[in-house]
């Protein structure tokens, strides 16, 4: 990535001092915490759509880990950590995501499964038009993500998080297709599915943050 791409208009340090990323993931998390979350949560109740639900649950762990990158990046840039301490605080927020990760998946994957002999009622059109509106969302976010230059592993863990978002929202919006055209199955389904691929990146992000060392 180009390193001019990586600052900000108004950004007067060089790539290693900039406060860009800081910048960054807080524009990341707003978008998530004052548009996705109000939205999909509404959505996902008033549809009825666990496949929906698992991913706003996604969405939030994500929220969440975006303001944790906030508070990383705001020690590591302003209060000028060293190389060690910087390490240890990338790697803990790296862990912590993957933790909650974790419980999200078990929760989602278990949920699924009982709904699989008896898939209730959906409204597979509020689904379908919710989960579209929130991927376009997801791709804003991965597009204000990666013009950054940085290669740490709390860059590497928002880019991954926003990525997974928005492949869910394509998940989701193939279970409203299938939901529609009369298969309720699809929406415990995709559930499955969502609950699997959240399951392989917080195993991902855990190989990562150990492997982890500053430049």
């Amino acid at each position: 990535m180009d390193g001019e791409k990586h600052h900000f208009d108004d950004c007067r340090y060089d790539l290693e001092k900039c406060k860009c990323d800081l910048k960054r993931y807080w524009k990341v998390s707003k978008i998530s915490l004052l548009f996705i979350l109000p939205f999909q949560v509404t959505g996902s109740l008033l549809s009825g759509s666990l496949a929906l639900l698992a991913d706003t649950l996604h969405v939030a762990i994500d929220a969440l880990g975006s303001l944790l990158n906030v508070v990383i990046e705001y020690f590591v840039v302003i209060r000028r950590l060293n190389k060690n301490r910087e390490r240890w605080l990338r790697i803990t927020g790296g862990l912590i995501s993957a933790a909650l990760l974790f419980l999200i998946a078990f929760w989602i994957g278990a949920e699924a499964l009982k709904r699989m002999s008896d898939p209730p009622k959906i409204l597979s059109w509020l689904m379908l038009g919710t989960a579209i509106i929130g991927g376009a969302a997801n791709f804003w976010q991965y597009w204000i993500l990666k013009r950054s230059a940085s290669t740490h592993i709390t860059q590497e863990s928002a880019e991954k998080h926003v990525w997974s978002d928005l492949s869910q929202s394509f998940a989701v919006v193939l279970g409203g297709l299938i939901v529609v055209a009369g298969y309720p199955i699809g929406d415990p389904l995709i559930s499955l599915i969502v609950a699997l691929n959240i399951l392989r990146f917080a195993l991902s992000l855990v190989r990562n943050a150990c492997k982890f060392q500053p430049s």
